[in-house]
């Protein structure tokens, strides 16, 4: 009798114990949500905040989603008034032109962030991260020019190697011709390697197109090759800026002369 009347006790303390923490773990659920909310990273701020960063580069934004917005609405409820009643098109309608309006946003806003780093050094390789799966792309540069800030960088992916440079045409040419001899050696002739520049010069490709251009490229590997070729890349070292003759920076000491005065 007493062992079932502690038992009993125990099974009490224990559900107690259950009963505060899932009450603690709602109360932190609403503090976490109340903070984002504060700090602005909700849904609709976030939308906010991208259309407001966009406007700021294309003053003709609104125009825009709203003819989206509309010419999606009034096709929608026209085909749907047709076969069902028009309240039921009214609510299809609705979100098809909302969502129409989001699309044209998003496009918008992606070409505004594009305009916002272009011409920066590592312009090309922001717009390379947006390549989508499939394609395996280097965050550092593999060839640079310490002086120039000139820089070409690698994405692996069906169409083969492609090398996407930075800076002027000559010397970007010079800079990938670099970066090919390095690479021939591992690739030989197995694989092709694309050179693309990026820039608004003769035969360059504007930093929005850039994507667009690369993805038009014709393929020629697989899935697993795309893997293979980038396992036997990733043994190669990335070029990085010299240090100038003469100058060792882990051995250099200050003039105590100067210092002296």
């Amino acid at each position: 009798m007493a062992d079932s009347q502690i038992t009993k006790q125990q099974a009490k303390a224990e559900l107690k114990k259950l009963r505060q923490q899932q009450k603690l773990e709602k109360q932190q659920r609403k503090a976490n949500k109340k903070a984002k909310k504060a700090s602005g990273e909700g849904f609709f701020s976030r939308i906010k905040q991208v259309f407001n960063m966009t406007r700021s580069y294309d003053k003709n934004i609104i125009w825009w989603m709203l003819l989206a917005g509309i010419v999606t609405f009034a096709v929608t409820f026209i085909l749907i008034s047709l076969i069902f009643h028009w309240v039921f098109a009214l609510l299809m309608a609705l979100p098809f032109g909302l969502l129409a309006a989001m699309i044209v946003m998003n496009r918008r806003a992606e070409k505004a962030a594009f305009a916002r780093i272009e011409g920066r050094p590592g312009a090309a390789a922001a717009a390379l991260n947006t390549l989508r799966r499939g394609w395996v792309v280097s965050e550092e540069p593999i060839q640079i020019d310490a002086k120039t800030q000139d820089a070409v960088f690698r994405a692996i992916g069906k169409p083969g190697v492609v090398l996407v440079t930075e800076g002027p045409a000559g010397r970007a040419h010079k800079l990938a011709a670099k970066a090919q001899k390095r690479l021939r050696p591992i690739l030989r002739n197995e694989v092709p390697i694309h050179v693309v520049q990026s820039g608004r010069g003769k035969d360059q490709v504007p930093l929005p197109k850039l994507t667009k251009h690369i993805k038009k490229l014709d393929k020629s590997l697989n899935k697993h090759e795309v893997h293979e070729v980038e396992r036997r890349l990733s043994t190669l070292p990335i070029s990085k800026p010299p240090v100038p003759k003469g100058v060792d920076p882990w051995r250099a000491r200050p003039d105590r002369k100067a210092l002296r005065g």
